[in-house]
């Protein structure tokens, strides 16, 4: 019994399991889809560009003051993106079709508000590392 009060602090050190004396394993990556934020509107949420995706919609928009751009591939969500909300920034997330739409009044006609809501999961700011599978050496 004695052991064991005098391994437990270093076994909380190194973050081993008391049991078994094995780090436990780290997280897998979900987020397969990778995409950069254009910005945010009032009518349609974040519009976020998918850059590995033929997903979305193609869109013309006026983002930066300097004109009409069309951007292909952008999605529309209302997914809280904290620190990997301006626009510009580069995530990684999983992609699924569907999300709640706020109440808000729009003063100005600033994205199509008609675009299909997705909701961002698992976002991130670096992509994932794929572990090799067999036949890919």
């Amino acid at each position: 019994m004695k052991t064991y009060w005098l391994l437990a602090p270093l076994a909380l050190l190194s973050s081993c399991d008391l049991v078994t004396c094995e780090k436990p394993p780290q997280p897998t990556c979900n987020a397969d889809t990778a995409g950069i934020v254009l910005g945010k509107t009032c009518m349609a949420g974040t519009l976020v560009q998918l850059t590995n995706s033929t997903a979305g919609q193609t869109v013309r928009l006026n983002l930066d003051g300097a004109g009409l751009k069309t951007y292909e591939h952008v999605v529309s969500t209302h997914t809280e993106l904290g620190p990997f909300a301006a626009a510009g920034t580069n995530i990684y997330f999983n992609l699924v079709q569907g999300g709640r739409r706020p109440a808000v009044q729009c003063e100005a006609y600033d994205a199509p508000a008609d675009m299909p809501l997705y909701t961002l999961c698992n976002v991130t700011p670096t992509p994932c590392e794929r572990a090799p599978t067999a036949g890919n050496n």
